[in-house]
């Protein structure tokens, strides 16, 4: 049964942790850990049908990087300069996998989406239709999301958002140290 008042004393309690863990400093502590842990985020395996009806199932290791971009239709907004310039870099060097975020979607309108989909994209696009693959990769729904895993099948960067040159170069550098040195083409 729902009951509210239990709810704002648990809403309660989280920011009364966030407060004492930020005033202690190991929110920061944290948040400087997450890109860069002892122990790796692994990867969950991702299996898939795209928007020609075909599956796709990734697991680890892979004899490649994989570059998984999450994006519901917000954050697909800002997923183009992010697709464009790392393909132009990586092409045939690492392997690309895009992902549409559709959770919500009614399943009536499924048709309209994937017929949308394939209008934008010819090559592969799968389809999320829980937000399964969005929730075990921990994206942000109305962001655009760019993960790097490693060939062992570790997470070992990721950015949110628009593609700014900071975040460019720091992604070529962590794929970069996966691959032979690729000059950027002028």
């Amino acid at each position: 049964m729902y009951c509210p008042l239990k709810r704002k004393r648990a809403r309660f309690a989280v920011a009364a942790l966030l407060c004492c863990l930020s005033s202690a400093g190991g929110l920061a502590v944290a948040s400087e850990k997450a890109g860069t842990s002892e122990q790796p985020e692994v990867a969950p395996v991702i299996t898939l049908v795209d928007q020609y009806g075909d599956t796709h199932e990734y697991t680890f290791p892979r004899e490649r990087v994989l570059l998984i971009t999450i994006a519901g239709r917000k954050g697909s907004r800002n997923m183009d300069p992010w697709v464009e310039t790392l393909r132009e870099r990586y092409d045939g060097v690492i392997d690309f996998q895009g992902i549409a975020d559709l959770e919500g979607v009614p399943y009536l309108a499924r048709k309209f989406a994937r017929a949308m989909i394939k209008k934008r994209s010819k090559r592969p696009v799968l389809c999320d239709w829980e937000g399964e693959v969005s929730e075990d990769y921990d994206t942000d729904r109305k962001a655009a999301n760019v993960i790097v895993v490693s060939p062992e099948g570790n997470i070992v960067h990721r950015q949110t958002g628009p593609m700014t040159d900071e975040r460019r170069d720091k992604m070529f550098e962590v794929i970069d140290s996966y691959t032979a040195p690729v000059q950027a083409t002028e």
